[in-house]
């Protein structure tokens, strides 16, 4: 179903582009969602799947952690909002700046290495 969903997505942006209609369209920043529109483009625009390859390993994938958190309703830093149950620390006890810097938590440090593990 999710598969049936996103290249109905991706074909309806395809078709929308191909009728001069500009507009941007996120998927959530699931992490199969780069690698699903890969396989999609190599289909449909094999000779740009290439170039959308490179991008996407820059781009690295999720951005958790890096350039999406979350705080929870009792100060409880996440990673982002699906990382509930992983705990960096508290606004309420530390700054929100000097919690998101420290790479002592693993899963923080994975966040910031490129490539990511």
């Amino acid at each position: 179903m999710t598969r049936d969903a996103m290249t109905r997505l991706f074909d309806h942006c395809r078709d929308e582009l191909e009728r001069g209609v500009a507009r941007e369209y996120v998927t959530g920043n699931n992490d199969a969602d780069g690698p699903f529109l890969l396989m999609w483009a190599r289909q449909h625009f094999p000779e740009q799947a290439e170039a959308l390859e490179r991008q996407l390993l820059n781009w690295g994938g999720n951005a958790s952690g890096e350039h999406i958190a979350n705080i929870d309703n009792l100060g409880h830093v996440h990673p982002d909002t699906f990382w509930w149950d992983h705990d960096l620390g508290n606004v309420r006890e530390r700054p929100f700046s000097e919690i998101w810097r420290d790479t002592r938590d693993p899963l923080m440090l994975g966040f910031r290495q490129r490539p990511r593990p």
